[in-house]
């Protein structure tokens, strides 16, 4: 049993040897690279050139930002000023219209004051002739009955 015991040490011995074989060998790849830099390095470029990156897309983004921006306000003024514009031009047209308006409500006044007051007018002529006339008539018909 003892060549046994030898043999299992041998083996676990190698199996030892095969691990740390394996280790080395990805302390190497990670640490100290296998003909290309090391991953460590790798990935230390990598968060480099994405910070670089990531500070551009910033700028593009601020640069973007700005230009919209610039663009939205002279957008929002020439609205602004075509609206202030069409305000004038309104005002001009209806103020004059708002005046006839209130010149003709006046005249209509005045029309129907004389309406009403030739009216009056005429309704007392008639009222006056109808007098009369009952007047003549009542004078011939007392004569006549005398």
């Amino acid at each position: 049993m003892a060549g046994k015991e030898c043999g299992d040490c041998e083996s676990i011995e190698f199996m030892l040897n095969e691990l740390r074989k394996e280790v080395d060998d990805l302390y190497k790849t990670i640490y100290k690279g296998n003909g290309s830099p090391a991953l460590t390095t790798r990935v230390t470029n990598l968060e480099g050139k994405l910070k670089g990156l990531r500070e551009r897309l910033d700028e593009k983004t601020q640069h973007i930002i700005e230009s919209h921006q610039t663009k939205f306000d002279a957008i929002n003024d020439k609205i602004e000023s075509k609206f202030s514009r069409l305000e004038g031009w309104m005002d001009g047209q209806i103020n004059p219209l708002r005046n006839d308006i209130v010149e003709n409500n006046e005249l209509i006044k005045e029309l129907r004051a004389q309406t009403i007051s030739t009216t009056r007018g005429s309704t007392a002529v008639k009222a006056a002739i109808i007098t009369g006339v009952a007047g003549i008539l009542s004078t011939v018909l007392y004569l006549i009955i005398k």
